[in-house]
């Protein structure tokens, strides 16, 4: 007995080990031979404890829907012994899975009960953690003010305990927030204190992460050059720390990088590199979000049937993981994909997007919601199915409401074209009301575009064509394309 209590403990620490390498199927492996070894002891609280490790691994993979009945079955152990230290466990693993799988909802209810649980036993490095938790979830679901004020609360709280690790997350945290919001030089300022403080401590993971987003949002305020070399930064340091969900995040991130510079084939292969990477170590989420940026290159170049497919491919992972976030995501897509295909296929557009709307208004996910209900308006629209107007005004509804400035942009826009065809008046003068706000050539373009074919005026539509060739010069994808020709044709 006492030899097997100290092979678990043994084991135990290996998982830990295997688990920051990125050797997950080895600590998948040993963690399920550890469950057999503990359940043969014959004590129930030893093998409540194997089972939160080997619910932590689960997570690592992506099998959240399997490490959900894991953190139940922990749970139930550890109300029925009084045990505080694995409850706190069995919530905050719990948590987490329902917010991979995307019950955004679920996630609240079990990161809330860890927080109280933390306060009531006077356990400040837990409460610390789950602030944490609980502003990420917030996050995305667009309450952007209720998360930032959480991370604030969570980075004092870190700070007086001087942890710095605590405090690297959280300043990439907030960073996070104000890269979302547009707020691009703070959001970066804020990167650079997490990457810096994480160097100090020797937090090589958080330095990793950190750098990554930095590019993200270099990339967003159109610093392509040094968002490039963050990202090179991201993938060497997750290669030299054998860090692999950073290896296939970063080569998310180059993917990305380079299809926004026009760069498509070799945007294609970082993509094939990172579902291979994350098929390697049976990672479903990174495996679906990689399905769906191969269909996105397939789509900038215009070849709708196969991004069609790549999404189909992501939907059916998503189904069968139960990943709810990669499904109504994935649903999205393929709508987006089918109303860019246009003709016959607005018919599953729509019902894709209307499935999509549904999941997404249920997780709460706002500012995904407000784009699925502008593709499901303008689907609407051309197929002339009705509704559309209604929709298009509920797109406006929720972005202003998630905060979204270019869903609520293009929502305005879709809103005044429609009603152009009954008052036109009223629709030029909205349209030409919302030219001030346009912050970017896209924005410009389709506002131009949209007042040239209400106006007819030539100025507009040069306007318009000027901003289409500046934009496929630098991003050649098929709907800038499409869009100049139609403007160059007098549509």
């Amino acid at each position: 007995m006492l030899e097997a209590v100290r092979e678990i403990d043994r084991a135990m620490s290996e998982i830990t080990e295997l688990r920051t390498s990125g050797r997950l199927r080895e600590a998948l492996r040993l963690s399920v031979q550890t469950l057999a070894l503990a359940e043969a002891t014959g004590d129930s609280s030893r093998l409540a404890r194997t089972q939160v490790r080997h619910g932590f691994v689960l997570l690592d993979l992506g099998r959240h829907m399997d490490a959900i009945p894991v953190f139940e079955s922990v749970e139930t152990c550890a109300l029925e012994t009084e045990d505080d230290d694995l409850l706190s466990l069995a919530w905050r693993g719990a948590g987490r899975a329902h917010f991979l799988r995307g019950d955004y909802v679920s996630s609240l209810i079990h990161f809330e009960k860890a927080l109280e649980l933390a306060f009531r036993r006077g356990r400040e490095k837990a409460a610390c953690i789950e602030l944490g938790h609980l502003a990420t979830v917030n996050r995305a679901m667009g309450r952007l003010d209720l998360a930032f004020a959480l991370y604030r609360d969570q980075l004092s709280r870190a700070a007086s305990m001087q942890n710095a690790r605590i405090m690297t997350v959280c300043l990439s945290n907030l960073a996070d927030v104000c890269n979302i919001r547009g707020r691009f030089r703070v959001a970066a300022g804020l990167y650079r204190e997490s990457i810096e403080l994480a160097r100090e401590s020797g937090n090589r993971i958080s330095e990793c992460v950190a750098m990554g987003n930095l590019g993200l949002c270099l990339a967003r305020s159109g610093r392509l050059r040094e968002a490039l070399e963050c990202f090179r930064s991201e993938l060497a340091i997750a290669t030299e720390t054998s860090y692999r969900r950073g290896t296939i995040t970063a080569h998310g991130h180059m993917g990305m990088h380079l299809e926004e510079m026009g760069r498509y084939d070799e945007a294609m292969e970082e993509f094939q590199r990172q579902f291979r990477s994350a098929w390697e170590v049976s990672d479903h989420c990174n495996m679906s979000q990689a399905l769906g940026n191969i269909a996105c290159i397939h789509s900038r170049r215009g070849d709708h049937s196969r991004a069609m497919s790549f999404a189909k491919r992501r939907i059916r992972t998503a189904e069968r993981t139960g990943d709810l976030n990669s499904l109504a995501r994935g649903l999205a897509a393929l709508g987006h994909f089918c109303m860019l295909a246009g003709g016959a296929a607005l018919t599953d557009a729509i019902s894709s997007l209307e499935r999509s709307a549904s999941m997404l208004r249920e997780l709460g996910m706002g500012r995904e919601l407000a784009e699925c209900l502008y593709d499901l308006a303008a689907s609407r629209d051309a197929s002339g199915s009705g509704d559309a107007l209604e929709t298009a005004r509920k797109a406006l509804s929720i972005a202003i409401e998630a905060g979204d400035e270019s869903s609520e942009l293009f929502s305005r826009m879709l809103i005044e074209s429609i009603r152009g065809r009954t008052d036109p008046g009223s629709a030029i003068s909205e349209l030409e009301g919302l030219l001030p706000r346009a912050t970017d050539e896209r924005h410009e373009a389709a506002l131009r575009h949209a007042l040239y074919r209400l106006t007819g005026r030539e100025d507009h539509r040069e306007a318009a064509l000027r901003l289409y060739r500046s934009l496929y010069g630098s991003f050649p994808n098929a709907e800038f394309r499409s869009r100049l020709e139609e403007v160059a044709a007098g549509g």
